[in-house]
């Protein structure tokens, strides 16, 4: 009767955990790189231009700081892209904050490199999500793209 008890017990906490560790996962989303296709799923990223790649979204003294790079190999040209910052509503939903387009690396000193840095005035306790939509371009004629995108949320300190 007592191992009945105990293996009942057992069975609790081990779906407690479980879904304490589900909950966690939820609630940790912020500033995770994810890596979308062209049709917006989460993949693992295999290119054939790039060396590096970088995002980051960040929160101080009530502005909200948007980084990105990527990195090309001695086989890329040059790149193109688009930034975009977004922020939840209360329906939960991203709407766009602000767009940079028109983005590129073409005829600059690095066209390898593309850094992209900006920084725009929080709105306290709201949640961001930054996007950075690229075309990158091999010396060989062909082109790839990449889509890096973090979220955040401000909590001033």
């Amino acid at each position: 009767m007592y191992r009945k008890i105990a293996a009942v017990l057992v069975l609790a906490l081990l779906l407690t955990s479980c879904f304490a560790t589900v909950s966690l996962a939820d609630e940790s989303n912020d500033n995770r790189v994810v890596y979308l296709d062209e049709d917006g799923n989460e993949i693992m990223p295999c290119w054939e231009y790039v060396s590096t790649t970088g995002i980051a979204l960040s929160f101080n003294n009530g502005r909200v700081y948007m980084d990105a790079n990527i990195n090309g190999d001695s086989t890329c040209s040059y790149i193109t892209a688009r930034a975009q910052l977004e922020m939840k509503d209360a329906n939960g939903k991203y709407q766009v904050v602000i767009t940079y387009l028109d983005l590129t690396t073409q005829n600059t000193d690095l066209p390898r490199d593309f850094n992209f840095h900006r920084n725009r005035l929080a709105n306290v306790n709201e949640s961001y999500r930054f996007t950075v939509y690229a075309t990158v371009y091999g010396k060989n004629g062909g082109s790839e793209p990449i889509t890096l995108q973090t979220t955040g949320t401000y909590y001033p300190s």
